[in-house]
């Protein structure tokens, strides 16, 4: 693996890890949770800047149903993850409260909107890229190559993430969050911060799931068609 693809996978492990540390708003003080949108706009910046290259290959080569897909999640996350951190600007109360911006309940109805679609996204993203990922992590792990036995079970416990994921995503409300329904929720103090994480995880792990058994599923039926294969470029 080349030292570009190491930091482009770091890059997204980190962005990963600070959205999860942020959705966590009533786990952290305003101003921590404030400083992870920070490294998290400036982290989506340096993701940006290492794939500049993309950008202008959108209009060129050849759109298949894989192609199609990858465009529209990056392209939608281009949207969602700047808006989401300029309503953070307008709510600050602590990094950036010099400034003087009073977003009100627009901002947050759009920071909690934009703040649950960029967490889908994110592992939408990821799943489209998984098998370059897994490839990745293999590589750098230095594993033996993949057998059988290993493959199904890797498969099954991608399913029972992949399950429990679909639990949690009813048990944590992400539908109403996701519609604007629900811009307050309930927030349980008494339990304890690490089922919360457990949830989100499983939640991104559906998402994960989801994308990349569509991906399998495209690919296949392009190759049982006898269709030209189109590479899919890294964004």
């Amino acid at each position: 693996m080349t030292r570009k693809m190491a930091i482009k996978l770091l890059i997204d492990l980190l962005m990963t890890v600070l959205m999860l540390a942020a959705m966590a708003y009533n786990l952290t003080d305003n101003l921590v949770h404030e400083l992870l949108g920070v490294f998290l706009l400036v982290l989506f910046l340096v993701h940006n800047a290492v794939n500049r290259r993309w950008y202008p290959a959108i209009p060129k080569g050849r759109y298949d149903a894989v192609r199609r897909i990858n465009t529209a999640i990056t392209l939608s996350l281009c949207v969602v993850m700047p808006a989401l951190l300029v309503s953070g600007v307008f709510l600050s109360r602590d990094v950036f409260v010099a400034f003087g911006l009073e977003g009100g309940l627009w901002a947050r109805k759009l920071h909690i909107l934009t703040a649950y679609w960029g967490i889908i996204l994110m592992s939408a993203h990821i799943g489209m890229h998984w098998e370059m990922i897994m490839g990745a992590v293999r590589k750098m792990s230095r594993t033996a190559p993949m057998t059988r036995r290993r493959a199904l079970l890797l498969r099954v416990a991608g399913t029972a993430v992949a399950m429990y994921g679909a639990y949690a995503f009813f048990k944590r409300e992400f539908g109403p969050k996701l519609f604007l329904s629900d811009t307050f929720g309930f927030w349980n103090y008494d339990e304890p911060a690490v089922f919360f994480f457990i949830d989100y995880i499983a939640v991104m792990g559906l998402c994960v799931w989801i994308v990349h058994y569509i991906r399998k599923l495209v690919q296949n039926r392009k190759r049982q068609s006898g269709a030209p294969r189109t590479s899919l470029d890294v964004k």
